[in-house]
């Protein structure tokens, strides 16, 4: 063996145990399209948000791993202009493929609050995910999200697809 072949072997068996140590690890991720696409250029008029307004206010999702054990669901709700009467949002279940979760909400959303770039009026509504039912939504690759709310005294409903990615990532040992 010449030295350059020693040196390539001596590389490989220094840097072998430390590649077959490695891990994947998965980090499952929730998207709504529509809502991402809003988010993105906070467009109220794009023409694919229209099935998620009413009464000209814009109903949006955003889903956010806040622990390893808590996904926040976020249902932010915007405006071009104020209401006198604010908006009731009633209840919000997640469907699973084989289960089924209902939120009682019951809080009143005022559209006072101006969003970042002062054009447009929010508010909010947060839906805690833990416990033993952290596993079914974090395994499941189709979730519904049903929300029913009350504007000017008419319940209605509104649901929204959330689309599963799963994420890989190679993990080096320390």
């Amino acid at each position: 063996m010449n030295l350059r072949e020693r040196f390539i072997a001596s590389i490989i068996a220094i840097l072998s145990p430390l590649i077959s140590g490695c891990e994947t690890a998965e980090i499952a991720r929730f998207y709504h399209q529509p809502s991402d696409t809003f988010y993105e250029n906070m467009n109220f008029d794009i023409p694919a948000l229209d099935k998620f307004k009413d009464n000209r206010i814009l109903f949006t999702i955003s889903v956010k791993q806040a622990t390893y054990e808590n996904y926040y669901v976020w249902l932010g709700l915007y405006a071009t202009s104020s209401r006198s009467t604010p908006i009731k949002i009633i209840h919000a279940t997640l469907i699973g493929n084989e289960w089924k979760k209902d939120y009682f909400i019951n809080t009143e959303i005022d559209l006072t609050e101006r969003s970042g770039d002062e054009e447009l009026l929010t508010g909010e509504a947060l839906i805690e995910v833990n416990g033993d039912f952290f596993n079914l939504f974090k395994n499941s690759p189709n979730i519904t999200l049903e929300v029913a709310y009350s504007i000017d005294g008419e319940e209605k409903t509104m649901q929204f697809f959330i689309e599963r990615r799963i994420e890989k990532y190679t993990v080096y040992p320390t």
